[in-house]
C-alpha cells in the first residue's frame, strides 16, 4: 500500500547556536540543544571506529556532516551517508562542497553501484562495516526515510548475499573433485535437440500444487524437466519427469532428494559439476554435467554452463540450450504464498508449518499482491529476469498468478496455451544417452593423469612461495633503503613473475578458491600510507596463503585419485569386496553397491552378491535413505519457534508493510491460548495494524489486552507513546512506572511526565535519581536546568548549568541559557 509523501519545505532556520537546520526534516531536534551534544549523546563514539566503513542513512540537514569532520575522522575510516533526493536536492552547495573524499553524500539511487566500488568494496569483503541512522530519519517524520532504511539494508543483504556466492567457490571446487570420477557425459550432448518445441520447468513453489491435474491432463504433450525435490512428487502422481536437475553442492542435499534417488531408471539425471558427491556417485542410471569438469582445465568450455543460484535457474538455461522455444514455469514462485506457505505440499518444508520468526523481502506477484520471499531468491529472481531478457526468441510463462512478477517472463493461465509436443517419453531420451564401461574406463584413467599433472604443478607454487616467505623474513632484518634489501624485493618480484606467467592458471585457481584467505593481506588504507612493516606483513600473509592453500587443494586432489582408484576397481575381474565397501563407507558413497551390481552385468562378470561386505554396504545405504535422522527433518521444531518473531513484527511495521503484518498476526492467532508469547506478540502486531490504520485509540485497546504481567519493554514503551499521545496521563504514568523498573534511561522520561501531572517534587527527585546514576549526561542536566528555571527556582537551574559546563566547557546551550538568566 502506498502512503502519501512527506512535504519537505527547502527552508532552514537558524537555532541560537548559529546552527543552520530544516525544520521539515529535523523539527525541533536542535532548537534546544546543539547539534554537537545531540549527536554525542546519540552516537556516543561509534561513529568513530577505525578501519570501518560508516554508512549513515540522514545527514541531519547536514550538520551531522560538520560533526564528523570537526571532531577528526578515524584512521582507515571512510563516511557513506544517504539521503533520500527530495532532502539531498535541498542541500545548499556549500555543504556539498565541504565534503572531503572520505566522505560520500549520496541518493540511495546511488548506493547499489557505490557498493561495489573500490571506495566500499574493500571494508565490505573483510566485513567491516556499521549502519547508522541519522537524527532526522528515527524521527519518522520524512517517511522518505523509512523507506531509505529499508532499502540500505536490504542492498546491503543482498550485496553480502552476492559476496558470499562468490566465496562458495571453495566448496564448488571440492565437490568439483570429488565428482571427477563421476562427471562423465557432459550435457552439450543435448543442445539443440529439441528446437521450437514446448516444455515445462517445475519448481517446489506452492503454485505446483494448483497445476498438478492440469499437468496430468496434459502428460504426454509435455516435455517435463524437474528440479530434484519435486521429482518423487510428480513419479508418484504418474507424471514422470524427463529431465531431473539439481546442482546443490551442500551435504544435505542428498537427505532433501532421498526420494530421488530411486527414480535413476525413470529419469535422465543433469547435474552441476558442483553437485553433492553423494548424489552423483550414488546415482544408479544415467547422467550429464554442467559446467567444466575440472577446475583448471578448458578442454570442455563448450558444454552447457552450470548457472545458478538455484537449481531452477539452472533449469532454466537448460531449457534454452536444449532448443525450446515455449517454457512453462510451474511451482517457480520466487516467492511465498499468500498464507507464507514456502514449497508445494507433502514436501518436509510444507509439513513443517509457516516459521514467523524468518524476516524477509516482499515482492509483487502478477495479480498485484504483496508477497513475502527470502533475499536468496530475490537475486535468484534478478538472475533469472536476466536469462529472460537475453534470449527475446524464448517464449517464458509462469502458469502462477501468484508468483513473483518479472519482466521478460509473462503469466498466462494454463488452460489457454497452446502446446508444441517433444514427441519423445523419458525412457526414449535415456536411450539416446551413451553409457558403457569402456567409456568409463579410458575416462578413469585421463582423470588420473590430469590430477597428477595438477599436483605437480600446484606443489611447484607451493615451493615458490615458501621460498618467497623465506627472503621476506630476511628483510625484516635490514635496511629498507640498503641496496640488498633492493637485491632481494627483486628476487621476491621474480618468484611472482613466475608463478603468474608459468602458473596462470593454477594461481588464479588458488585466488579464487582461497578468496576469503587471500583477502587477509589486503588493508583498507591507500598504499602511500602503507609503513615497510606493514608491506612486509602483508607479503607474508600473500605467500602463506599460496602454501596453505595448495596444500589443502592437493588434499582434495589425492582424494579425487582415491576414488577414481575405487572406481577402477569396482571394474577389475576380481575386486577385493573387503577393500572395496570400506572405500565407499569412507567416502560415504554406500550405494555404489548397486552401481556395482550393474557393472559387473554389463562387463559379464560374476560378483557374490550375497558377500557379508556388500551387504554392510546395502545395509547402511538402505539406513540413510530410511532412517531421517539428519537435523533437515525437524524443520519443524525449528519453525514452531517464535524466538525471533518479535523483530520481524518490528521489520513489518517499520516498513508498514500491512500486507506481512496482517498474514503474521493471522498465523500467530491460532497459538495465544495457553502461549503468553504468543499473546504477546499477536496484540502487538494488531496495534502496530492499527497505527498503521490511523487508529491509534483501538492499537492502544489492543495493546491492553495483553495480561499485565506479560508486558514487556518494547510492549510498555508503545504503550506509553500511544497513552500520552492521547493525553491519558495516568496511564502514561503507570507504564512509564513499570519501566523505568526495566532500566533507568526511562526515568527522564517519567521525570517529564510528572511535570505535566504537576507534581514538580516527584519530577525533580526522579530527575535527581537518574543523574545520580548518569553524572555526565548533559541532555537530562539541561533539561533539569530548563524545567527549573519554568518553575521558578532560579538557583537550582544556575547550578545545573554550571555543571554542564563542568562537563563541557565549550556548551553552547548552557551558554545560552546562563546569559538569559540574571545574575
Amino acid at each position: 500500500m502506498t502512503t502519501p509523501s512527506s512535504q519537505i519545505d527547502n527552508k532552514f532556520h537558524i537555532n541560537n547556536f548559529g546552527e543552520h537546520y530544516l525544520p521539515s526534516v529535523n523539527r525541533k531536534s536542535f532548537e534546544r540543544l546543539d547539534s554537537k551534544t545531540v549527536f554525542k549523546q546519540t552516537f556516543k563514539d561509534q561513529l568513530f571506529v577505525e578501519d570501518c566503513l560508516h554508512i549513515i542513512i540522514g545527514s541531519d540537514s547536514g550538520l551531522l556532516i560538520d560533526f564528523i569532520i570537526n571532531s577528526g575522522m578515524s584512521s582507515g575510516s571512510k563516511y557513506l551517508i544517504v539521503e533520500p533526493k527530495v532532502v539531498l536536492d535541498i542541500l545548499p552547495p556549500e555543504i556539498l562542497n565541504k565534503v572531503p573524499e572520505q566522505i560520500k553524500l549520496i541518493d540511495i539511487a546511488e548506493l547499489e553501484s557505490l557498493l561495489s566500488s573500490d571506495f566500499c568494496e574493500m571494508y565490505l569483503i573483510k566485513n567491516q562495516y556499521m549502519t547508522h541512522n541519522s537524527i532526522a530519519s528515527t524521527l519518522g517524520v520524512v517517511e522518505q526515510y523509512n523507506t531509505c532504511i529499508h532499502n540500505v539494508q536490504k542492498q546491503l543483504k543482498m550485496h553480502r548475499f552476492k559476496m558470499n556466492c562468490t566465496f562458495q567457490n571453495k566448496v564448488f571446487l571440492i565437490q568439483q573433485l570429488k565428482n571427477t570420477p563421476d562427471n562423465l557425459y557432459p550435457a552439450s550432448l543435448l543442445r539443440n535437440k529439441f528446437i521450437g518445441k514446448t516444455c515445462i520447468i517445475i519448481g517446489g513453489g506452492p503454485s505446483l500444487d494448483e497445476h498438478i491435474d492440469w499437468i496430468t491432463q496434459n502428460y504426454d504433450q509435455l516435455f517435463i524437466i524437474t528440479v530434484s525435490r519435486v521429482a518423487a512428487k510428480l513419479s508418484k502422481a504418474n507424471i514422470p519427469a524427463h529431465i531431473i536437475v539439481s546442482i546443490d553442492y551442500q551435504e544435505h542435499n542428498f537427505e532433501v532428494n532421498i526420494d530421488a534417488m530411486a527414480l535413476a531408471q525413470e529419469s535422465l539425471l543433469i547435474n552441476s559439476y558442483h553437485l553433492n558427491h553423494r548424489i552423483t556417485s550414488q546415482w544408479q542410471g544415467k547422467s550429464l554435467y554442467t559446467g567444466p569438469r575440472l577446475p583448471w582445465s578448458k578442454d570442455d568450455a563448450n558444454n552447457i554452463a552450470s548457472a545458478g543460484p538455484t537449481v531452477t535457474n539452472s533449469a532454466l538455461r537448460i531449457a534454452i540450450e536444449l532448443g525450446f522455444r515455449t517454457i512453462l514455469l510451474s511451482g517457480v514462485d520466487f516467492c511465498y504464498s499468500s498464507s507464507g506457505a514456502t514449497h508445494s505440499k507433502g514436501s518436509v518444508e510444507a509439513e513443517a508449518g509457516i516459521n514467523n520468526s524468518r524476516i524477509e523481502e516482499w515482492v509483487e506477484t502478477y495479480a498485484g499482491n504483496l508477497a513475502e520471499t527470502p533475499v536468496q531468491l530475490i537475486s535468484a529472481a534478478q538472475t533469472l529476469q536476466t536469462e529472460a531478457l537475453s534470449h527475446p526468441k524464448v517464449n517464458i510463462i509462469n502458469l502462477s498468478i501468484n508468483a513473483a512478477k518479472l519482466e521478460g517472463i509473462r503469466y498466462q493461465a494454463a488452460e489457454t496455451i497452446t502446446l508444441e509436443p517433444a514427441s519423445i517419453t523419458p525412457k526414449q531420451l535415456l536411450d539416446m544417452m551413451p553409457s558403457s564401461a569402456e567409456d568409463r574406463k579410458s575416462h578413469y584413467h585421463n582423470m588420473q593423469e590430469e590430477l597428477l599433472s595438477s599436483e605437480e604443478r600446484l606443489n611447484v607454487i607451493k615451493t615458490l612461495s615458501e621460498q618467497a616467505i623465506k627472503l621476506n623474513q630476511q628483510l625484516k632484518k635490514i635496511n629498507a633503503h640498503s641496496k640488498p634489501y633492493r637485491s632481494i624485493t627483486k628476487k621476491i618480484a621474480l618468484i611472482e613473475k613466475e608463478i603468474e606467467s608459468k602458473y596462470s592458471d593454477y594461481s588464479y585457481l588458488i585466488k579464487q578458491y582461497g578468496y576469503v584467505e587471500f583477502s587477509k593481506f589486503l588493508t583498507t588504507k591507500e598504499s602511500a600510507d602503507w609503513t615497510v612493516e606493514e608491506m612486509q606483513n602483508m607479503t607474508h600473509l600473500y605467500y602463506n596463503a599460496f602454501v596453505l592453500l595448495a596444500s589443502e587443494i592437493n588434499d582434495y586432489i589425492a582424494e579425487a585419485k582415491k576414488l577414481i582408484e575405487t572406481r577402477q576397481l569396482e571394474l577389475c575381474s576380481s575386486p577385493d569386496l573387503n577393500k572395496l565397501t570400506k572405500l565407499w563407507l569412507r567416502h560415504n558413497q554406500p550405494g555404489r553397491v548397486h552401481i556395482l551390481s550393474k557393472l559387473r552385468e554389463e562387463l559379464g562378470l560374476n560378483i557374490d552378491s550375497a558377500s557379508v561386505h556388500l551387504t554392510e554396504a546395502r545395509d547402511e545405504y538402505h539406513r540413510q535413505l530410511t532412517e531421517k535422522s539428519h537435523p533437515y527433518f525437524s524443520m519443524k521444531q525449528t519453525n514452531s519457534s517464535l524466538h525471533n518473531t518479535l523483530a520481524k513484527i518490528t521489520d513489518l511495521y517499520k516498513s508498514k508493510n500491512q500486507t506481512g503484518l496482517t498474514q503474521l498476526a493471522n498465523n500467530i492467532e491460532p497459538m495465544i491460548k495457553g502461549d503468553l508469547l504468543a499473546q504477546r506478540l499477536y496484540f502487538l502486531a494488531k496495534c502496530y495494524l492499527y497505527i498503521l490504520d490511523n487508529n491509534k485509540s483501538a492499537a492502544l485497546l489492543a495493546l491492553q489486552q495483553i495480561d499485565e504481567h506479560n508486558q514487556t519493554e518494547v510492549t510498555l514503551k508503545q504503550l506509553v507513546a500511544l497513552a500520552s499521545e492521547q493525553q491519558q496521563i495516568e496511564l502514561t504514568l503507570s507504564a512509564l512506572a513499570k519501566l523505568v523498573n526495566f532500566s533507568h534511561e526511562y526515568l527522564p522520561l517519567y521525570a517529564h511526565a510528572l511535570t505535566i501531572q504537576g507534581d514538580n517534587i516527584a519530577a525533580i527527585n526522579t530527575y535527581l535519581d537518574y543523574l545520580e546514576i548518569s553524572p555526565e549526561d548533559i541532555k537530562v542536566r539541561l533539561n533539569l536546568g530548563a524545567f527549573l528555571l519554568k518553575i521558578g527556582q532560579t538557583e537550582g537551574a544556575i547550578t545545573c548549568f554550571k555543571q554542564v559546563l563542568t562537563l563541557d566547557i565549550d556548551n553552547l546551550s548552557a551558554l545560552n541559557y546562563l546569559n538569559q538568566v540574571p545574575q
